[in-house]
């Protein structure tokens, strides 16, 4: 019983300041001339500048219609230069929109990989993140690949030697050694390198990371034309 006694109140909607100011002052004067009404000032406030139809035509009788008209449309104007838009329905969307994440913000609880995605997408350090993971990749690519690298080029040195030793005409050693020989080991010399940078890769990619990134480029790179994910294969060939 006494729950029921007590006096009924609405849920509140909180807006952004420009808004809240134009409310206030359209339930004030709505209030300084006694306007009788079901509703609160407040949501008739609401209501008009959302330009209900049905609050529009029973206030449009009134008398003091002709001084609310002009407030209404300044406060429409001020709204919708605050969100930038020339449309009063767009604004109050945004308003809504904002409202919600607030809610959803305060009640529902970040999962890790959601705090994690807050740290490496994040517009302002998400980029240094991502050149230092980019750079400790290369740094591992060519420290790690070093040894092997030297095991190569030791193993066709050797190679080339005990075959140009076995070959008496100069253009055919020539041709075997420094040629066959050599260029074939040039090419695998760099084999170590490529295996680790996309063991690498390919352990970025498993994590979801590579994804992360993309979308973290894909508004710079749209503007050359390219997506986001056009990264990949600029970081692979460097």
């Amino acid at each position: 019983v006494e729950v029921y006694e007590k006096p009924k109140v609405e849920p509140k909607l909180v807006f952004s300041e420009a808004v809240e100011e134009e409310i206030e002052t359209i339930a004030a004067y709505l209030q300084k001339h006694k306007y009788k009404a079901k509703n609160s000032y407040r949501n008739i406030a609401i209501n008009l500048l959302k330009e209900n139809k049905k609050t529009y035509e029973k206030l449009h009788d009134e008398p003091i219609w002709t001084e609310l008209q002009p407030i209404l449309i300044e406060a429409a104007k001020h709204i919708e230069l605050h969100h930038d838009t020339d449309d009063i329905k767009e604004a109050f969307a945004e308003e809504y929109a904002s409202f919600n994440r607030g809610i959803v913000a305060e009640v529902v609880e970040k999962t890790l990989t959601e705090k994690i995605d807050s740290i490496l997408i994040h517009p302002l350090y998400g980029i240094p993140i991502f050149l230092f993971l980019m750079w400790g990749l290369f740094q591992l690519t060519f420290v790690l690949g070093a040894v092997p690298m030297d095991w190569i080029d030791a193993f066709f040195g050797w190679l080339g030697d005990a075959v140009g030793a076995t070959i008496s005409n100069d253009d055919i050693r020539s041709l075997v050694v420094d040629g066959l020989i050599s260029g074939v080991g040039a090419v695998i010399l760099f084999t170590p390198n490529i295996i680790i940078l996309f063991i690498g890769i390919a352990l970025l990619e498993s994590t979801g990371y590579m994804s992360r990134v993309a979308f973290l480029l894909d508004g710079f790179f749209h503007k050359f034309g390219l997506h986001g994910q056009s990264f990949i294969p600029l970081v692979t060939g460097f």
